[in-house]
């Protein structure tokens, strides 16, 4: 009996023990858990580009650095008529020209019809020299992911991206564009935009 009071006192006491404070003259101890410090973000390392890929903001650096084109005093609309436009998009429904800004002077004629008046046969001319003219169109073929892959047999240097022909002629630039609501193989839609691009350099 005596035993077990004994060890019920000694659990009491050490129990009693831990939880009084600090001897006198004594400070408590603390335990701190230190927080890492937050990490800025202007410190981290920007993810560098895919391999192939150009950052966006250095593709939108070339993009604002290309030569502006120069203001032709030629009218696009007379390049391609509504009648021959309506050979592509039938039928047509209006003509939109457009004189182009200030800071890119292209002067466009776009033909539209079709479905519900989504498709167009579409005109873009500026000037350009041969070199300007190389430049400008593999960057942009190259900003939306695209190879600017050479066409023969047209014009003085010519280039398909998928969606434009671009002809280049003397200092003359042009862009063709065709647009279908039905979606046509890359082969077919390069051969019809070229059948119109063909009208139309004959007229330059």
């Amino acid at each position: 009996m005596k035993s077990r009071t004994l060890i019920t006192l000694a659990i009491s006491a050490a129990i009693a023990g831990c939880a009084e404070g600090p001897e006198p003259g004594q400070e408590a101890s603390v335990t701190r858990t230190e927080r890492p410090a937050p990490v800025s973000a202007a410190a981290s390392p920007a993810a560098p580009a895919a391999p192939g890929k150009v950052a966006p903001d250095d593709m939108v650096a070339r993009l604002l650095a290309l030569p502006t084109p120069r203001r032709l005093d030629l009218d696009p609309c007379t390049l391609i008529t509504a009648e021959e436009a309506a050979t592509v998009v039938t039928p047509i429904e209006k003509t939109e020209a457009k004189e182009g800004r200030d800071d890119l002077p292209f002067r466009s004629c776009e033909y539209r019809g079709g479905s519900m008046g989504m498709e167009l046969v579409g005109i873009q001319v500026g000037g350009y020299t041969a070199e300007e003219f190389d430049l400008v169109v593999r960057t942009n073929a190259e900003a939306v992911g695209q190879t600017a892959q050479p066409v023969s047999g047209i014009g003085e240097r010519a280039y398909w991206d998928k969606n434009n022909l671009w002809v280049h002629s003397g200092t003359t630039a042009v862009r063709f564009q065709v647009a279908k609501i039905r979606k046509m193989e890359d082969s077919a839609l390069l051969e019809t935009t070229r059948t119109i691009a063909e009208i139309a350099l004959a007229r330059l």
